[in-house]
């Protein structure tokens, strides 16, 4: 298991629920057939096959779980939630990017616990860097759409 104090849905879980025969369809962690309709899902399984990909470049499992865990917590609170794209600084970290014109929005979970995540916002010569937290990226992804 999993011990970072970042994570609230470990990544165990996720991957569990995502081999599992039984999960629901509309479960946050059915990522392998996803309903690739809407932008959410869209953002969901490019963190996943990002994961699952080549592991020379792939997120280590508690930056992975820190991001699935964040948009986990946010995903009810924007209503036009839009879709991201995601890499790895191949650290182990993760970015999950998202933009609108040139509005830019960028989650970013390193490998550990050395260094804080944290969420940038960045609109032309402006920009602003904040802790990371579920009602920071909720803000921050609302503010793009606006």
């Amino acid at each position: 298991m999993i011990e970072d104090p970042r994570i609230k849905y470990p990544i165990e879980h996720a991957v569990a629920e995502i081999d599992s025969p039984n999960r629901a369809s509309d479960s946050w962690s059915s990522a392998v057939q996803l309903d690739m309709s809407t932008p959410f899902e869209v953002t969901r399984s490019r963190i996943l096959e990002l994961y699952q990909g080549d592991p020379e470049e792939h997120p280590g499992p508690a930056a992975f779980a820190a991001a699935w865990d964040i948009l986990y917590e946010t995903r009810s609170q924007v209503p036009a939630f839009p879709r991201g794209a995601a890499c790895s600084d191949l650290e182990g970290g993760i970015r999950v990017e998202w933009s609108c014109g040139d509005r830019n929005v960028s989650l970013v979970i390193p490998a550990s616990g050395r260094r804080k995540p944290y969420i940038y916002q960045g609109e032309g010569d402006n920009y602003s860097v904040v802790e990371t937290s579920p009602t920071e990226l909720v803000r921050r992804l609302n503010w793009l759409s606006h």
